[in-house]
């Protein structure tokens, strides 16, 4: 091979020469290359850019709420039982946090939150039903144990056995301990390396992109307001005496304004002139300029077009670790479309997410359950298991762009057999049960009362709208061949609509037809079966007359 051949494939990407860096030869595992230190650092600098800088605070809330909101549902036939489950569950969701601070729903958005920011979260198990969270700073090396690799004691194989915890105390006190990890539950996010122990925040690429944010942001005020508080500026003109008039505030005196002179050589006034001021809080201001006086303003343009078009590039850099595009963050930058697939798009980078937190929800209350069966706080039905109670946490949507739109959606699914009732009615929060329940309780006490329900008693709505939907539904199952078209159904039709009765050639018609009609499909030997029946007493009613 030439050398001319050798510098082709010879990745010169790879040389760390000129402008690109040298990322060196050695590879680390991630435990080196993000070591405790370091992964402090960034800890630190995740929390206070969470605090500091609004875009990043919308950014990982939208996430969390979109990750973590579900819906408890239980599942049984037994309405009896399903009401029992219920009430256990909002007991078991006011009361789950040993520190008393959270519910069990708020406990989902802190995990998500603490993961997003730190990397990971551990959360223990206890022995009485309750959940502990313990925070990622809190999980230290041990030093005694070189089977502990950041706060996790491995087995030779790497899986973890078990945590290092270093609590402070009120008093200041350090406190260690060690947690089995049957007992506890580490949600993180992994940087899908074999060799990854810790978990690592998806922001880590991107949090000096929102620190650049908010030093722009407060970069851009700070001007803003600089030049709002100096919109004019008066230019005075060189003097008689040929240089530029040296300012000396003087006591006021009648007239208003700060007396001016002009001074000599020897500290001297020569001439005098006020100064003007501008009144803040006064709607108009009369400014009275001396005749070498000019008035300019130098109010910029601010923010410009092309910064904000930078500011939107930048965001939407940094919302991509997230997986959230641009136009939720900026919602006049699209219409109902192109929002909804962005949205979709959305939906689709956070599913993996959403199924990790449904089992870990899930797998938390069946372990309540059974520890609630064991001390007898809630009995299970003779023969059930925990891991058998029938229910579900269905996830809930936040983004019904058109509320129309949408219902129409999900109508359309159902009809198409993709989803049911059920599933509709809970991803907006909503019990499918209880909404047909308490919609026959409201037509119960409405029809006691008299008072119609539009679209929910026979009695409300437009009674032609309602004979139209009907008669269409009758004309669209004998096409179908579901019903067939009889002499009765046109004597019924006739009598609800008040129309003539049948005359004597229609009756002769339906008789010739056996009293039924085929679909319109199928109307070829039957029409010529009626045809031939009129032809006949036609003929014979000719031959009548003419005798």
């Amino acid at each position: 091979m030439t050398n001319r051949g050798k510098k082709k494939y010879s990745y010169p990407q790879l040389a760390g020469t000129g402008r690109r860096r040298d990322h060196g030869s050695d590879v680390q595992p991630q435990s080196v290359s993000l070591d405790m230190h370091k992964r402090r650092r960034a800890m630190v600098l995740a929390r206070d850019l969470f605090k500091e800088c609004n875009v990043m605070r919308w950014a990982v809330d939208f996430h969390c709420l979109n990750t973590t909101s579900f819906g408890f549902r239980p599942m049984s036939d037994d309405q009896g039982f399903n009401a029992a489950l219920q009430e256990f569950y909002d007991y078991f969701n006011e009361t789950c946090d040993i520190a008393g601070r959270y519910r069990f729903e708020e406990l989902w958005d802190v995990w998500e939150h603490r993961r997003v920011l730190d990397g990971d979260v551990l959360v223990v198990m206890l022995d009485d039903g309750r959940l502990q969270t313990i925070q990622s700073n809190w999980i230290v090396e041990d030093s005694s144990d070189v089977n502990c690799v950041q706060g996790l004691y491995l087995d030779p194989y790497g899986k973890t056995t078990g945590y290092h915890v270093e609590r402070q105390t009120t008093r200041g006190q350090r406190v260690c301990y060690n947690i089995p990890a049957k007992y506890a539950d580490f949600i993180a996010y992994y940087d899908y390396e074999v060799d990854a122990y810790r978990g690592v925040s998806p922001l880590l690429s991107s949090l000096t992109g929102y620190q650049d944010l908010d030093e722009i942001l407060v970069d851009m005020y700070s001007k803003i307001k600089l030049e709002s508080r100096l919109g004019l500026a008066i230019k005075s003109k060189k003097s008689e005496l040929g240089y530029r008039p040296t300012e000396l505030a003087q006591p006021a005196t009648a007239g208003g304004g700060e007396v001016v002179g002009t001074v000599d050589a020897n500290g001297n006034v020569v001439t005098g002139r006020r100064r003007q001021q501008l009144k803040m809080d006064e709607m108009v201001n009369i400014l009275r300029l001396g005749a070498n006086d000019e008035l300019s303003n130098f109010m910029q343009t601010s923010p410009s077009t092309t910064f904000q078009q930078f500011f939107l590039m930048a965001v939407q850099a940094v919302l991509k670790p997230l997986g959230i595009p641009l136009t939720i963050y900026q919602e006049n930058l699209s219409n109902y479309y192109c929002s909804r697939a962005a949205y979709g798009l959305y939906q689709n980078y956070i599913k993996d997410i959403v199924y990790g937190n449904w089992q870990r929800y899930t797998k938390y209350f069946r372990w309540r359950l059974a520890v609630a069966d064991r001390n007898g706080e809630f009995k299970l039905p003779r023969g059930m298991l925990a891991s058998q109670v029938p229910f579900a946490f269905m996830p809930e949507i936040h983004s019904v762009l058109d509320e129309d739109r949408e219902a129409k959606g999900d109508q359309m699914q159902i009809r198409m057999g993709f989803s049911t009732p059920q599933k509709m009615a809970a991803k907006r929060g909503e019990s499918y049960y209880d909404n047909i329940r308490d919609t026959a309780k409201a037509i119960a006490y409405a029809t006691e009362h008299g008072v119609p329900v539009d679209g929910l008693t026979e009695t409300g709505g437009d009674p032609s709208q309602r004979m139209l939907n009907r008669y269409n539904a009758i004309g669209i199952a004998i096409r179908g061949g579901f019903l067939t078209a009889s002499s009765e159904i046109e004597a019924m039709v006739r009598d609800e609509l008040q129309l003539p009765p049948m005359t004597p050639e229609v009756a002769r018609a339906w008789e010739a037809t056996g009293s039924v009609r085929q679909p319109i499909t199928l109307k070829t030997d039957e029409s010529a079966a009626i045809a031939d029946a009129l032809d006949i007493e036609e003929r014979n009613d000719d031959t009548a007359e003419n005798q």
